[in-house]
C-alpha cells in the first residue's frame, strides 16, 4: 500500500510518499519533494495570502497531484499549517486549491500541529523528559513532556520566514547598508528575547530535560555544522548540535553576504534569506532556556501524520480504505502508543544480564550490545557486508547516539568479516577517539562482538549461565545447558569462549549438561 503527505507551510510545501506494510503496521518513505513557495509572503503585513502567492501554490500541488497520480497512490493526506490557518482569506484559497486540483486540505491547529510533530519525532527518539520545538516559516511550536507525558504546548509566531519578512524588509545589501543591517538584528534580538518563553512559562520543574528540535533551519545549521568540523558521518538523525557551535556559526553566517550563503550546498539559495534570522531564534531559544545542546530531528509533523494514518488503518480499515482522502483526527491516545513503543525491548539472555550485574560489561557497553542483539537477524542474509554496514548505520535507532551507532555497526559487521573493520574504523577516527578509557571505541567493540557471537550460540543451545565469578583473580565459571534435539560440538564453542577469556581478561571453567545431568567438562 502506499500513501502520500503533502505539508502545505508558510514557506515551503512538501511531498512525501511512503510504502507501508500493513502486517507489522510499519511505513518508510521512498519519494520526496519540497518547494519553496513563500506562501505566506507578506502575510506579517496585511493577514491575507497575496493572490502571486496562491497561484504558484496551487500550481505546486497539481505537479504534485500528477506524481501521486503516476505513482498509483492509495491514500493522500494533504495539510495545511500556520501559513494558511492564520490568513483571513484562507477559505477562497482552499476553495480553488479543491476546484483546480481536486485536493482538500485540513487546516490544523497551532495545538495539533505541535502535537503531530512531537509524535513524529518521539517515535524515532524516545526520549521522556524533554522541550520539543519545530521551527516553521512561519511559527515556532514548543512542547514540553515529562515521562512522554505533554505538561504544556505553546505556538509562537515565531517562524523565520515571517521574522525575516519583519525586521529586515526595508535592508538591502545592494546598498551596502551595514549599519542598518545591524539594527535590524539588534531589534529582532530583543524582540525575541521578550517574545520566548522562560522556564517558568513552559512550566519546566526539573533538570534532566532534552532540546529536540526539528525544521528545514535546523537541519541546515546541522548540515554546516557537520561541513565545518568534518563530521565523519553523514547522517543528521539523532545529532547533537551544542550552543558553542551554534555560536562560531552564528558568527561564521552573519559575516556573509546573502549570496555567499546561498553558494554553500549544505544551506543552498532557497534558505540563504532566512537561514540568519532562525538560527537567531535556536540561538536564543538555547542561550534563555539554559540548554547547552540539542538533538536533532529528521522526523517531525509528516512522520507523526503518518503514524496516526497507519494506527487508523489498523483499527477502522474500512473507513479509511474506502476514502480517498481524510480528515485528520486529533488524538491523545497517540502518545500512549509511542510510549508503549519507547518502552519495548527484546528479552535479553540471562548470561547478558549477569555480564551487567556482575561488572564484566558496563552500562554504557551493555546499552549498545542490547540494541545490537535486535539487529542480528536483521543483517543475516545480507550479502555484502560494506551494505550491511552502511544499512546499519542508516538505521533511524531510539536512545543511542552517533558514536553508540558506529560502535553497533562495527560490532555486528566483526562476527563474520574482523578483518575489514579496521578499515571501516578509520573513516570514523575522529568519533570513536576515546574521552576515557572505559570508552575506547575499539576496545568496546571487541567486546560487544564476542558477546553477539555467543548469542547466536545460544539460539541453539538452551542457555550459559555464570555459576561463578571472582573479580580478584578473574575467574568465571559457567555452565552450559543443551537442547536434547541439537548436536553442538565443542570447538567452536571453545574457539568463542577462548576470545571472550582475551578481550575480558578472565579465565573461564565450563561445563555442559542436559537433562540436569553433568554430562562433559
Amino acid at each position: 500500500m502506499k500513501a502520500s503527505v503533502i505539508d502545505l507551510g508558510y514557506n515551503s510545501i512538501k511531498l512525501v510518499n511512503y510504502n507501508i506494510i500493513q502486517k507489522n503496521s510499519n511505513y518508510r518513505p521512498y519519494y520526496d519533494k519540497s518547494i519553496r513557495v513563500k506562501l505566506g509572503e507578506d502575510m506579517h503585513k496585511t493577514n491575507l495570502l497575496r493572490s502571486d502567492a496562491m497561484d504558484r501554490t496551487i500550481e505546486c500541488i497539481k505537479y504534485f497531484s500528477d506524481i501521486i497520480t503516476i505513482e498509483s497512490i492509495e491514500h493522500v493526506i494533504p495539510f495545511a499549517t500556520s501559513g494558511v490557518r492564520e490568513a483571513e482569506n484562507k477559505k477562497i484559497f482552499l476553495k480553488k486549491v479543491e476546484e483546480q486540483t481536486g485536493i482538500k486540505f485540513k487546516i490544523l491547529s497551532s495545538e495539533q500541529e505541535a502535537f503531530y510533530s512531537y509524535v513524529g519525532a518521539l517515535n524515532s527518539l524516545c526520549i521522556p523528559n524533554c522541550l520539543f520545538f519545530d521551527l516553521g516559516g512561519g511559527s515556532l511550536e514548543l512542547v514540553y513532556t515529562e515521562n512522554y507525558k505533554i505538561k504544556k504546548i505553546v505556538s509562537l509566531p515565531l517562524g523565520s520566514l515571517k521574522l525575516t519578512q519583519k525586521f529586515f524588509s526595508n535592508t538591502t545589501e545592494k546598498n551596502n547598508d551595514k549599519e542598518s543591517i545591524e539594527k535590524s538584528y539588534l531589534k529582532l534580538h530583543n524582540y525575541l528575547l521578550e517574545s520566548l518563553p522562560s522556564k517558568k512559562d513552559l512550566g519546566i520543574g526539573i533538570d534532566s530535560i532534552t532540546l529536540v528540535g526539528v525544521g528545514g533551519t535546523l537541519r541546515a545549521l546541522a548540515r554546516y555544522d557537520q561541513l565545518i568540523k568534518e563530521y565523519p558521518l553523514k547522517k543528521l538523525q539523532n545529532y547533537n548540535l551544542d550552543y558553542n557551535s551554534l555560536s562560531i556559526i552564528r558568527n561564521h553566517l552573519l559575516s556573509m553576504s546573502t549570496k555567499e550563503i546561498a553558494a554553500i550546498d549544505v544551506i543552498g539559495s532557497n534558505r540563504a534569506e532566512t537561514i540568519n534570522t532562525g538560527l537567531y531564534i535556536v540561538y536564543l531559544l538555547m542561550s534563555k532556556l539554559h540548554f547547552q545542546n540539542l538533538i536533532v530531528s529528521t522526523n517531525g509533523i509528516r512522520e507523526g501524520m503518518m503514524f496516526d494514518f497507519v494506527r487508523s488503518l489498523k483499527n477502522s480499515a474500512n473507513s479509511v480504505l474506502n476514502s480517498k482522502t481524510r480528515n485528520i483526527r486529533y488524538d491523545k491516545s497517540l502518545l500512549e502508543n509511542c510510549e508503549k513503543m519507547s518502552k519495548s525491548s527484546i528479552r535479553l539472555p540471562i548470561f547478558i544480564n549477569q555480564l551487567l550485574s556482575l561488572e564484566i560489561v558496563n552500562s554504557y557497553e551493555y546499552d549498545i550490545l542490547k540494541k545490537a542483539i535486535l539487529y542480528l537477524p536483521k543483517i543475516s542474509n545480507t550479502v555484502s557486508y560494506l551494505g550491511k554496514f552502511y544499512f546499519l548505520l542508516d538505521e533511524d535507532i531510539p536512545n543511542i547516539n552517533h558514536k553508540q551507532q558506529v560502535i553497533l555497526a562495527l560490532s555486528l559487521i566483526s562476527i563474520c568479516k574482523p578483518k575489514i573493520v579496521s578499515e571501516l574504523a578509520e573513516n570514523y577516527v575522529s568519533l570513536l577517539r576515546p574521552f576515557s578509557k572505559k570508552k575506547n571505541g575499539k576496545k568496546i567493540v571487541e567486546k560487544i562482538s564476542i558477546c553477539l557471537q555467543l548469542c547466536k550460540i545460544l539460539k541453539q543451545i538452551k542457555d550459559i549461565k555464570i555459576i561463578q565469578f571472582n573479580n580478584e583473580n578473574r575467574k568465571m565459571i559457567i555452565s552450559i545447558m543443551l537442547n536434547k534435539e541439537v548436536k553442538i560440538h565443542e570447538l567452536l564453542l571453545k574457539e568463542i569462549l577462548k576470545r571472550f577469556e582475551s578481550i575480558f581478561n578472565i579465565s573461564i571453567e565450563y561445563s555442559f549438561f542436559q537433562n540436569a545431568k553433568d554430562i562433559r567438562r
